[in-house]
């Protein structure tokens, strides 16, 4: 055979290789540590704050009572003009306007092709799809905001634990692995297509950590885990630290943590001494930063959460425990149950005034619909001062 023909054939061979086996890179793309929030933890512990000292621009959003009512809510998110709220206990979602009128709601549980079988989580991937984790199924279950089945995509490394879709790429945390001998697993893995293109956040020890979010903020895809003080920016099939919160030296031993082999040994790891950290509830707008930490004390099983509040501009930020009430708000809000991008959103359960009638009455008459301990919530607007 020519030589310059054999040539060809090598180079079309291996060319052909290379593009069939699945891409791997496993290492955080920015090993910066973005920027760094100092959280004296101290200034918080058994501090209560005055609502009308951090609070302003308050607006309130009466939900439309539906039959049945919401149940436990499990996650509330935005998208185009729609408040979109994960019912934990009927496993289905609500679609409301922004004013609280119910606009769909979609309850396709069951074993049908398009139906889902659980509700592990939820996202949106706007304009208008909705995403319901199927751990179950090893699925997600995708809808349009009218309730019309889209499609299914299969996860086919494990059972997902949340997923979201930016651009071309999709980003799946998984709570456990399909194929536990695999030499290599990973917390999160990044697709593109069906293409499984790179995993991140490495498995080192045999006990798994449920606490995996993925947020979706002004068209940027944040990350972060259990007992980790970095949040991490999604871009593309990329990974970087957007912001790194220091908690001085009692900070949770992350790795100590994640090599833990058993539930007993994680124990016995945490029961040692004062820990504080384990970053949870994180929301971001462009000017403010809100999450929640614990404090879990030497040899208590118990424990103690905090609110940190930054200030993205100025670098002020709160440090509390509790927020006082305020006769100027229906509630004060201690931390933020959801955000869009712009506002925060507290929920105002009405059941936790059903032995004051006087309130329910009150309640009834400002936002004119009838309220009982079977009503839904009423979703508080605000912003950080």
């Amino acid at each position: 055979m020519n030589t310059k023909y054999t040539m060809i054939l090598f180079i079309s061979l291996l060319i052909g290789s290379c593009t069939n086996k699945e891409k791997t890179d496993y290492s955080i793309t920015n090993n910066k540590k973005g920027t760094q929030i100092k959280v004296n933890y101290k200034n918080g512990i058994e501090t209560f704050i005055n609502a009308d000292t951090i609070i302003k621009n308050v607006t309130y959003i009466p939900l439309e009572n539906t039959n049945p009512p919401i149940g436990e809510i499990g996650k509330i998110l935005f998208c185009n003009e729609k408040i979109i709220i994960m019912d934990k206990d009927g496993k289905s979602i609500w679609i409301f306007n922004r004013d609280g009128k119910l606009y769909s709601h979609i309850s396709k549980l069951g074993k049908g092709p398009k139906e889902y079988r659980s509700m592990e989580n939820v996202s949106i991937t706007c304009p208008d799809t909705v995403n319901v984790v199927d751990a179950a199924d090893r699925s997600i279950a995708k809808y349009n905001f009218n309730g019309e089945f889209v499609g299914k995509k299969k996860i086919t490394k494990g059972w997902p634990a949340t997923y979201a879709k930016m651009g071309n790429y999709r980003y799946v945390h998984l709570q456990s692995h399909l194929n536990t001998n695999q030499k290599k697993r990973y917390y999160l893995y990044i697709m593109n297509g069906k293409e499984y293109i790179k995993g991140f956040f490495p498995y080192t020890g045999n006990y798994r950590f449920g606490r995996q979010h993925i947020l979706s903020v002004n068209n940027k895809l944040y990350a972060y885990k259990s007992y980790d003080n970095n949040i991490y920016r999604l871009e593309n099939d990329q990974i970087s630290i957007a912001f790194s919160f220091d908690f001085g030296e009692k900070s949770f031993p992350r790795k100590k943590i994640y090599n833990a082999e058993s539930h007993e040994e994680y124990d016995k790891i945490l029961s040692s001494t004062t820990y504080v950290g384990n970053i949870n509830r994180f929301y971001k707008t462009k000017k403010t930063i809100t999450f929640d930490y614990d404090i879990r004390k030497d040899g208590d099983n118990r424990y103690k959460a905090l609110i940190f509040i930054y200030k993205i501009y100025s670098g002020k930020s709160y440090n509390y425990e509790r927020v006082a009430r305020s006769k100027k708000y229906i509630e004060a809000p201690t931390y933020p149950d959801a955000c869009d991008g712009k506002y925060f959103y507290s929920l105002i359960n009405p059941w936790r005034f059903s032995k004051d009638k006087y309130k329910m009455k009150k309640l009834s008459k400002r936002f004119g619909q009838e309220y009982s301990m079977e009503s839904n919530p009423i979703l508080m607007k605000y912003q950080y001062k």
